[in-house]
Formats: structure tokens, sequence, C-alpha cells
């Protein structure tokens, strides 16, 4: 189950499931979703950060975007899913750095040096 959840994770964040200014958070659930084919997915939470964009929080933490915000170059994506299969669940929370154009790799004010992501 963890390793199906990280290869999940991990294609969700990527180009397959993500195209800067046309995809949406909307978009992104229905994907996760879909991979599953109607397993026991927990409701997968989606959070963007943006250069600029005033961020709301509830205690503490950034709220969950709302279904229709277009993911653009530059953000930052946070997913907080897991599944729920033989009364065993996993729950994972990953962030992503959508690359500008032009940049190979993540900037130095976004990577989380303790992980060299």
């Amino acid at each position: 189950m963890v390793e199906l959840t990280d290869s999940i994770k991990r294609r969700g964040l990527s180009n397959e499931a993500i195209t800067p200014g046309k995809t949406t958070v909307g978009d992104l659930h229905c994907w996760f979703y879909d991979q599953l084919r109607c397993e026991h997915l927990v409701q997968p939470d989606l959070r963007v950060q943006r250069r600029g964009m005033k961020t709301d929080t509830s205690h503490g933490c950034l709220t969950v975007a709302p279904e229709l915000r277009v993911i653009e170059r530059g953000d930052v994506v946070h997913v907080d899913f897991g599944i729920t299969c033989m009364g065993l669940n996993t729950d994972w929370q990953k962030v992503a750095y959508v690359l500008r154009e032009g940049e190979t790799e993540v900037p130095d004010n976004a990577r989380d040096e303790r992980k060299g992501n």
C-alpha cells in the first residue's frame, strides 16, 4: 500500500497529471481518484502556494485550495492523501514545485535543504 501510495503521489505531482496553466485543483483530484479506479482512496487535500498570492490559513495550516484554482508555473503544490484497504491506512503529505519556464531544478529558496528536495 505504501509503494502504491508513493507511486501515485509521484505521478500526480508530475507532468503526467499537471499541465501548468491548464490543470485545476479539481482536475488533479479527479486524476488521483482515476488512478485507483474507485478503490478506497482517502479524500486528497490539495493546497497551492504562489508568490504574491494571499494564503489563507486555518489553525496554522494552509487551507485546501478551491477546485477551480489553476496550477501555474512557480506554484508549490501540497498533497495529503492515502489509501484505506483491509483496515489499514496510508497517509502521505508531499510537496512539489512546478518549474518555471527555463528552470531545470527547484530554486534554492524553494528547496527543503533537510532532504535535498
